[in-house]
């Protein structure tokens, strides 16, 4: 029996394949949009990352990172800097890094006060780390952060000595080997990793993983045993860096001294500089001085100079891995569209085929800075 041109059975087999194609895109959509969120996790990861390089390279944050941290690394980074009472500078080896809390200058009034140096902490240690979300809000508790809170940002660094007679001889137990010590280093070399480790995470984040920025196979020579490598470091002359004895009143590089109110200075980057700011920091640089296109921001060298080191993007299938050393720098999904069912008095038919449309940007770095 026939109503309007279709018998029963007809469309009672259309009305199934219909529900299960629905079910079918449904669950494709739904895998598509995870894969989509999580690669935009990725790249939220990413930029992070590059927000605390930028500031991991400004002198003015080494010098109170060194002054006014509370942690055995920054204790050691004054040693490097040479306001360590007379304390050499020991920690010379990449593979000894030690972690450092990465802290904003505030005012001298405020710069012993816990809770302020606390809130411009932006990156710690494995004992006192910072806490990210997702989306790259800083989490005012990092004592005990919301479950939300599921980003780690640490910071590491390591000292390297000056090739010439400045260096500072250790002789021990007789054997005449040279330690490698300096009464100042020559440059700081500091580096950034942003980790995803979720503590009581929401549900919806069950089961969820996200590579660290950089990779651990990248960040560590030996994943296993912790060992690190000197790969994406952010490297600055300690020349550059104002020490507390050299002034009483000391400009981040590049800024000039404009005005004393107070007791505190007013410093101002002019031309031919410019500033340049970001999330969590503001450096003075040079017009001729940013990085350029297929390039990134890896610290100062001793004449001011940024060092700019050359990278490689590509642009791949949402579905593809950046691979290991890779970094996802953006992401573009403008959606999926399904195939429509079809039905007339002959029959007709559905078809499963999905068209998502999107894609990943990809880079590398191409060599050493």
């Amino acid at each position: 029996m026939k109503r309007n041109g279709f018998s029963l059975l007809e469309l009672v087999v259309a009305m199934g394949m219909t529900v299960f194609l629905g079910f079918g895109v449904a669950t494709l959509l739904r895998s598509q949009q995870t894969t989509v969120s999580r690669l935009k996790d990725a790249a939220s990861m990413y930029q992070i990352a590059k927000r605390l390089e930028e500031a991991a390279g400004r002198p003015d944050v080494l010098i109170f990172s060194a002054l006014h941290g509370k942690t055995a690394g920054s204790k050691e980074l004054q040693k490097c800097l040479g306001q360590g009472n007379g304390a050499p500078c020991t920690l010379v080896q990449a593979s000894k890094q030690k972690g450092l809390e990465l802290i904003l200058p505030v005012a001298t009034s405020d710069a012993g006060n816990s809770a302020q140096r606390d809130k411009n902490t932006i990156a710690g240690t494995q004992d006192f780390p910072v806490s990210y979300t997702l989306d790259g809000q800083k989490c005012s508790n990092t004592a005990q952060p919301s479950a939300a809170c599921v980003l780690k940002a640490y910071a590491y660094f390591w000292a390297s000595c000056p090739a010439d007679l400045r260096q500072v001889p250790t002789f021990t137990g007789g054997s005449g080997g040279f330690s490698g010590e300096c009464a100042q280093a020559d440059a700081i070399h500091v580096r950034i990793h942003v980790v995803y480790e979720p503590t009581g995470a929401p549900s919806h984040l069950s089961g969820y993983q996200l590579p660290s920025v950089p990779a651990d196979a990248v960040f560590y020579t030996n994943v296993a045993s912790k060992t690190m490598s000197a790969t994406g470091a952010i490297s600055t002359s300690t020349s550059l860096i104002p020490l507390p004895a050299s002034t009483s009143f000391v400009c981040p590089v590049n800024y000039i001294l404009t005005q004393v109110a107070d007791g505190k200075p007013t410093c101002a980057c002019l031309y031919p500089f410019e500033e340049l700011k970001s999330a969590f920091t503001t450096i003075c640089i040079s017009h001729e001085q940013k990085c350029g296109f297929n390039t990134r921001y890896r610290g100062t060298d001793a004449k001011g100079n940024i060092i700019c080191q050359p990278i490689t993007c590509t642009v791949q299938n949402l579905g593809s891995s950046c691979g290991i050393g890779g970094w996802i720098q953006k992401v573009s999904y403008t959606g999926c569209a399904p195939d429509t069912c079809v039905f007339g008095q002959d029959g007709g038919g559905c078809s499963t085929q999905i068209t998502c449309t999107g894609s990943v940007v990809c880079c590398y770095d191409t060599s050493a800075p």
